[in-house]
C-alpha cells in the first residue's frame, strides 16, 4: 500500500495560454485623409501628365472617394474682413471677427474649361500659395491685427468675391452641382463668418488662421479627380480638384483649437 502512488489528473490546458499563443487577426489599416501636402503632390502628377499629353484616368480613379482635409491660411497680411478670407478685432479688443467666402466658381473660365456640360453650378476655393506644401504664413514682417472703425461695414458687397491675386499656378478645391444635386447644399457665395468673444488682452492672429475643408475626392464620368486646363508649354497648367465638401471649420494654428464650424 505504501508504495501505490494516486495517478495523477490530466493537465488541463490554460486556456488563456491557448489564447496567448492564438495569432491576433490584423486590424485593418486606417488610411489617414489626404492633407495638403499629399494632395498637392497629386496634383502636381496630375498636372505633369496633362501638360504630357498623357491618360492618367486610369491612375486618377483610385482617388474616387478619398477623404481629405485641407488647410488653407488666411490673414497673414493682417488684412480685415472685406476681402475673401480675413479677420479683425474690434477698437475696444474684445470681439474677433472671422470670414472666409468661398472664391471658386463656374464663372471662372478656368473652372468652365474642366466641367462637363451637365454642370449647372460649382462652389470651392482657390487653395492659397498652392506652392506651399504646409499651411504656413510666407516669410515676412509681423502681423499687425486689423481694426474695424465704429460704423465701418464688413463687406460692402459680401456676395461678390475680391479678385484672386495672380499666381503662376492655380490649384482649386471645387464641388459641381448638376441637375440631379440639392440645391441645398449649395452656399450661393455665402460666407463663413463667426464672432468670437476674446479674453482681457488676448492676442490672437499672429500667424494669421487656417481655413480647414474636408469631405470625399469625387472622380468625373471619365473616372478623373484632378481636371486641368492650359496648353502654353511653358507655363504649368491651371487643376481643380473635384470633391464633395462636407464641413468647413477655422482654426487658431497656433494651438489648433477650432474657432468656428460648419456642416455643408
Amino acid at each position: 500500500m505504501g508504495g501505490c502512488r494516486a495517478e495523477q489528473p490530466e493537465q488541463v490546458p490554460n486556456d488563456n495560454r491557448i489564447l496567448d499563443e492564438t495569432p491576433a487577426e490584423p486590424l485593418p489599416a486606417v488610411e489617414a485623409p489626404y492633407n495638403r501636402a499629399r494632395l498637392l503632390l497629386t496634383v502636381v502628377r496630375a498636372a505633369s501628365a496633362h501638360a504630357a499629353g498623357l491618360d492618367d484616368s486610369d491612375i486618377q480613379r483610385v482617388l474616387d472617394g478619398k477623404q481629405f482635409e485641407v488647410k488653407l491660411r488666411f490673414g497673414c497680411d493682417g488684412r480685415g474682413p472685406l476681402g475673401n478670407h480675413g479677420w479683425s478685432v474690434d477698437p475696444d479688443g474684445k470681439i474677433l471677427r472671422l470670414r472666409a467666402a468661398p472664391t471658386l466658381s463656374l464663372q471662372d473660365e478656368v473652372v468652365r474649361s474642366v466641367a462637363t456640360e451637365s454642370v449647372e453650378a460649382a462652389e470651392g476655393f482657390w487653395l492659397t500659395r498652392p506652392w506651399l506644401l504646409q499651411a504656413a504664413c510666407p516669410m515676412g514682417g509681423p502681423v499687425t491685427p486689423p481694426r474695424v472703425q465704429p460704423g465701418e461695414t464688413q463687406n460692402s458687397n459680401p456676395e461678390e468675391p475680391s479678385p484672386e491675386p495672380a499666381s503662376i499656378q492655380r490649384v482649386g478645391l471645387a464641388q459641381f452641382f448638376g441637375a440631379e444635386d440639392s440645391r441645398t447644399r449649395q452656399r450661393l457665395g455665402q460666407a463663413f463668418e463667426a464672432v468670437i468673444q476674446l479674453e482681457e488682452g488676448q492676442k490672437v492672429g499672429s500667424q494669421g488662421f487656417d481655413l480647414v475643408v474636408s469631405g470625399r475626392l469625387r472622380a468625373g464620368t471619365d473616372g478623373r479627380v484632378i481636371l486641368c486646363s492650359g496648353d502654353d508649354a511653358d507655363q504649368p497648367p491651371d487643376c481643380i480638384v473635384s470633391a464633395t465638401i462636407d464641413r468647413v471649420r477655422i482654426e487658431n494654428p497656433e494651438d489648433k483649437a477650432v474657432l468656428a464650424e460648419w456642416s455643408v
